[in-house]
């Protein structure tokens, strides 16, 4: 889907057609919805830019178990594998896989995938509280 015909499913003629619109509404470093995310950010992760999609490019939601893992993912030639990470402290080099019992895909973008890793272990008393998302290449 070009980026014209994408932009008309989501804004009018009338506002396309007017120039004064441009950089506030539907330009590509216009954020109609205010969510951070630019119109072109929108278009390639194929989001809708006339609503907040509070999406971050990383972000742990720890207020229940199980752990839930936002993340977007680009869209690669090279095939890369991404894992959940934890530590027990920022300075530790013994970062450890967390086990990630589930990933979903929440929305297939142009250049980017959201996705969505729900990890099985009850982590209310672990010791690891520092999370990260490794990514290494494919063998």
């Amino acid at each position: 889907l070009t980026q014209g015909a994408w932009l008309t499913r989501f804004f009018t003629t009338a506002e396309l057609s007017d120039a004064t619109k441009e950089a506030t509404v539907w330009g590509n470093m216009a954020d109609a919805d205010g969510d951070g995310f630019t119109t072109l950010a929108e278009y390639c992760l194929g989001l809708d830019p006339r609503r907040p999609d509070g999406l971050s490019s990383f972000d742990v939601d720890t207020s229940a178990n199980p752990i839930v893992i936002n993340y977007l993912e680009a869209k690669q030639t090279t095939g890369m594998n991404f894992e959940i990470l934890g530590s027990s402290n920022l300075t530790s080099s013994s970062w450890q896989p967390e086990g990630v019992a589930t990933t979903a895909t929440v929305a297939d973008g142009l250049l980017f995938t959201h996705r969505r890793a729900t990890l099985i272990q009850d982590y209310s008393t672990a010791t690891r509280r520092f999370m990260s998302l490794g990514v290494t290449p494919s063998p």
